[in-house]
């Protein structure tokens, strides 16, 4: 690798990962690091908001079902304090609908006041109890009886819990975060990093792409989700210097989602409904989307293969089977086969996020980000700040001067970025993006698309 090539990209920070949580890390670096810091977001696809952020749910989730005194649990509920000021500024495509977490027999009933201890332990405390009768005023499109038996025997309700349009709402991200300063390098795979701690300018990184890109950094965060092992691995681990952190493999885990047209007339659901869970997930909800599709899913199916995951019809089969026996309307209507999708959630052998220093190398790994990436994507940007700030910041970003390591309110960098006022729409973003003149502006995820089309602004 030629670390002193003329053409090499210098930057302070290099984020790896341009899905939805390196966006909003790459934002939060920016805004916090202000106008003295030169971060570098890269991504190994032509397109942002790809692999796994561009099968999300659609979903953001409060956290009141998180593991208690996690890392997940800490940045669900921060992430959600801090996603009001943007609401607040702008009209995002975010929509608070509640949750509606339903017991189908006794076993399940037996377990909903645990449900409800373990969302006050997560400090989501406006949960609670309502039995079958209320259930049903509520949700009345789960009525139904099925062997001369109640169907249903309660449930937890969830305010807070929300969807939001699953392209725009990191693509608005984006646009802030290039509005911030960040700049953006696409179809940019990195494949060889060395470290150099004699480096006199203080770059002490040097990493080379597939497209033979050089980039040099002062500090690296990777963030690039099902891939994140594989660039974790490109950190040296050996000689004089010997890296300290968690182990740790992907296992993607793809999600179906089954998808049915908007009904014609009134909603057959007015909440998300949830499940109970089990120990290794949150099963398969129903919720109408943000633009009314109604969805079933996610399933849990763990694989090898970390690209292009693909709907199987038995599957699909599987999911409407069980949105029938949820919603018994749902016996005659049929699915949008060309909405149906699959994602990916990189999952790993850890169970709980992994976010921290690689030391002694100025380096943080972001992964182990499952299934609630988009709803903890502010909380973790913060986070990956506040680590930063406190370790690496003194020695690796002396000249930035004061890095705030906490909440620091988004700033409106001018109309173009988003006043207040603007609507967020796919459209709106897609325009933002092309001024900046890369390849970033295709709509990725499939809700989004076939709402708004597929064509994008020509870069």
């Amino acid at each position: 690798m030629d670390s002193g090539r003329e053409d090499a990209l210098l930057c302070d920070v290099v984020v790896i990962g341009a899905g939805i949580v390196g966006c909003a890390v790459a934002h939060a670096l920016a805004v916090r690091g202000g106008s003295s810091i030169k971060v570098l977001l890269v991504e190994q696809n032509r397109d942002c908001l790809a692999e796994a952020s561009a099968g999300n749910s659609g979903l953001f989730h409060t956290g009141f079902d998180a593991t208690p005194n996690t890392l997940e649990s800490q940045l669900l509920r921060r992430s959600n304090e801090l996603v009001q000021d943007w609401l607040a500024r702008w009209r995002l495509p975010f929509k608070e609908v509640g949750g509606t977490l339903v017991a189908w027999n006794a076993d399940e009933r037996a377990q909903l006041d645990a449900i409800i201890a373990k969302a006050h332990a997560n400090h989501v405390t406006n949960v609670q109890f309502i039995d079958s009768a209320t259930l049903i005023e509520r949700e009345p499109g789960l009525q139904g009886v099925e062997g001369g038996e109640a169907r249903v025997c309660g449930a937890v309700v969830v305010p807070g819990e929300s969807v939001v349009d699953p392209w725009t709402f990191g693509a608005f991200i984006l646009v802030q975060a290039l509005e911030a300063g960040v700049r953006v390098q696409c179809s940019c795979e990195i494949v060889e990093c060395s470290y150099k701690p004699e480096a006199t300018d203080n770059y002490n990184w040097t990493l080379q792409s597939k497209a033979n890109h050089i980039i040099r950094a002062r500090i690296v965060v990777n963030c690039a989700g099902n891939y994140a092992d594989r660039i974790d691995a490109l950190c040296p681990s050996d000689g004089s210097l010997s890296s300290t952190s968690t182990p740790f493999k992907v296992v993607p885990r793809k999600g179906q989602f089954l998808v049915y047209d908007k009904p014609p007339t009134t909603p057959l659901l007015n909440s998300i409904i949830l499940p109970v869970p089990t120990k290794r997930t949150k099963g398969v909800l129903l919720w109408h989307s943000y633009y009314g599709d109604l969805v079933i899913g996610p399933t849990a199916e763990d694989q090898e293969a970390r690209t292009a995951p693909q709907v199987t019809p038995d599957v699909l089969n599987e999911l409407r089977t069980k949105g029938e026996h949820v919603i018994p309307a749902l016996r005659h209507c049929a699915p949008s086969p060309s909405k149906c999708y699959a994602g990916l959630r990189p999952a790993t052998t850890e169970q709980d996020y992994i976010i921290e220093v690689k030391e002694p190398y100025p380096w943080v790994t972001v992964a182990s980000i499952r299934s609630t990436g988009l709803s903890a994507s502010f909380g973790i940007g913060e986070y990956v700040c506040q680590l930063i700030g406190s370790k690496l910041a003194p020695t690796h970003l002396a000249h930035v001067g004061v890095f705030a390591t906490h909440h620091t309110t988004p700033q409106r960098h001018s109309h173009r970025g988003g006043e207040s006022g603007v609507e967020v729409t796919p459209q709106w973003c897609q325009q933002q993006l092309a001024r900046f003149g890369i390849h970033i502006a295709r709509i990725t995820h499939p809700l989004t698309m076939h709402h708004h089309g597929t064509v994008a602004s020509h870069l």
